[in-house]
């Protein structure tokens, strides 16, 4: 059959698009067993989708919806394929998390539910042989109206997950720079994690279970990003890059044996590896590690079920400044009934990691499939969704509904300031950028400038430009916050 697999577009998005390793580990294994594949990222370039689809005349498209800011693009390109009688089906979390809600609306046949390769594949095969959909596990379906789930499909067997061809797109379009890197390219080497945040989708999507790829799997793929693409940086978009000192050295071998030049990045949990672990990955070309802390209140910790503790925090982030790796940090503020010393105890924290570790900070907002997120709505806090297009467009840096017990405007000084001081310091940053995030920050702004099509250069301009008049309002305006949550660079 002929498939053609789409990334919607995000609205105001500003940050250059990542590679989307989902679909394309879904078409190199649909194309392995014979079948037309094509992808339309439209993350760089919301084109004319009807003129595409008249092109390639699929008889099947799918779409990528990992987010609510991608829903109206992503309605936008199921329309017209109904139009022209083209079944459409939607993966993702955010469908997977709401199957029913998705398929309320006419112009999607079929949701996919989890990970989709072998899905796909049996999908694609009853279609062509006239069989009754409710044969395949892991579905979402409407038959007459009438709204149809199946069985949870089981987990794959990873040594049969594809080697991802990457010719599916065109790489250079994902090339960033990162780092001590220019053209960095993002890989997995595992789906997963054994955490189980109660912010996070994981334990719904993937049952909070860590499952690696065989490890010749990944390093053939980077030997094909290094040698043909000229890729000189890896990211490892694993939820965690590894839960053992074991696991490290094991990957961290593999990378010195293939003799390529690149430096790479990844994911871990503060407390799992200490100074010889992170000098060994930074002899192996390790330059960046991003940790997600999320709170400075040891309570906030229990609640949201982090799984560690703040003497951890400090240590890992001291480990990795003595081993000369960029520690990038996640913080989250207005978890629900987070109060004003929780916040204080955030910002202490801050501060004390400032002289080893980078800042990224957000704003709480609810995840579809969350513990927290149905919590809130059995609470009555928060209405469930009835439909796509009452869905609210929840964003990690703006502040939606606020949940916690601090007003919204200490949220946003709190957030302005963090920001500002990871922007502006030359402390922190490890390697050959002295300002790494603010060179981070720049380069991928005129990156998505490039990349961007004509009709969304005016706010891929305008949008960094008025947060940045955001951050300066909120630093100069309220010096009563900012005296209550002693922001203030030195502790």
């Amino acid at each position: 059959m002929k498939v053609l697999l789409i990334c919607p577009m995000l609205e105001n998005n500003v940050e250059p698009p990542a590679a989307p390793l989902g679909l394309l580990s879904i078409a190199t294994h649909l194309q392995n067993n014979n079948h037309e594949v094509k992808i339309d990222d439209r993350s760089f370039k919301a084109g004319n989708i009807k003129k595409r689809l008249l092109e390639f005349k699929p008889d099947i498209i799918g779409l990528s919806v990992f987010s609510s800011k991608s829903i109206k693009d992503a309605l936008n390109v199921s329309r017209t394929a109904k139009e022209l009688s083209i079944t459409v089906v939607w993966g993702g979390t955010l469908p997977s998390a709401i199957p029913d809600i998705v398929l309320k609306e006419d112009c999607v046949d079929i949701v996919c539910i989890g990970e989709g390769e072998f899905t796909w594949a049996e999908l694609l095969q009853v279609l062509e042989n006239n069989k009754p959909l409710d044969t395949i596990n892991g579905i979402a379906f409407k038959d007459d109206g009438l709204y149809i789930k199946t069985a949870d499909r089981k987990f794959s067997d990873p040594n049969e997950w594809p080697i991802i061809n990457w010719s599916f797109v065109d790489v250079s379009k994902y090339l960033c720079s990162y780092n001590d890197c220019q053209r960095m390219m993002w890989v997995y080497s595992a789906k997963g994690c054994p955490g189980s945040c109660t912010f996070c989708y994981n334990k719904h999507f993937h049952k909070c279970a860590y499952r690696k790829r065989p490890i010749e799997h990944v390093f053939s793929e980077i030997n094909d990003l290094v040698t043909n693409y000229n890729a000189d940086g890896v990211y490892f978009a694993d939820e965690v890059w590894c839960l053992s000192r074991a696991e490290m050295k094991e990957k961290c071998d593999k990378i010195k044996a293939t003799g390529l030049d690149f430096v790479w990045g990844c994911q871990l949990k503060v407390g799992i590896l200490d100074l010889e672990d992170y000098e060994y990955m930074y002899q192996s070309g390790c330059r960046w590690i991003f940790f997600g802390i999320e709170s400075g209140s040891p309570e906030r910790l229990k609640k949201i079920k982090k799984g560690i503790s703040l003497d951890d925090v400090e240590q890992t982030m001291k480990y990795c400044s003595q081993a000369n790796i960029a520690a990038w940090t996640s913080f989250m503020l207005g978890f629900p009934d987070e109060t004003e010393e929780e916040l204080k105890q955030t910002v202490s924290l801050i501060k004390t990691l400032s002289p080893y570790a980078i800042f990224t900070c957000f704003f709480f907002t609810p995840t579809l499939g969350s513990d927290i997120y149905e919590k809130l709505i059995e609470e009555g806090k928060l209405p469930s969704v009835e439909s796509l297009s009452t869905l609210n467009k929840y964003s990690w840096d703006v502040v939606g509904k606020n949940f916690s017990k601090v007003p919204t405007r200490d949220l946003k000084v709190v957030n302005a300031f963090v920001l500002w001081w990871s922007f502006t310091s030359a402390n922190n940053s490890r390697g050959k950028s002295k300002y790494g995030s603010a060179i981070r920050v720049i380069s991928h702004i005129l990156a998505n400038l490039r990349k961007s099509g004509i009709k969304h250069l005016f706010a891929k301009i305008f949008n960094p430009f008025f947060k940045f008049l955001y951050y300066v309002f909120h630093m100069t305006c309220f010096p009563k916050i900012r005296r209550k949550y002693n922001l203030y660079k030195k502790k």
